[in-house]
């Protein structure tokens, strides 16, 4: 099991270089994604992008909350 691990005082790098680390590792994830390198991997991967899976978390919730 995976524990999911957020540090949201980390500072977050310039546009460009959070694509292209994302895009890195979702490739290094696609290679990997059991065990405890998939894990850091993803923990890396929802750090990075941590807007956005809000975003989308919120997304599914209210949808979920509609088909009810």
């Amino acid at each position: 099991m995976c524990i999911l691990y957020l540090n949201l005082n980390m500072p977050t790098p310039a546009t460009e270089e959070l694509k292209s680390e994302s895009l890195q590792l979702l490739h290094a994830y696609q290679q990997c994604p059991k065990g405890d390198l998939g894990c850091s991997l993803r923990n890396r991967l929802v750090q990075l992008n941590l807007g956005l899976v809000r975003k989308e978390a919120h997304r599914w919730l209210t949808l979920h909350r509609k088909l009810r």
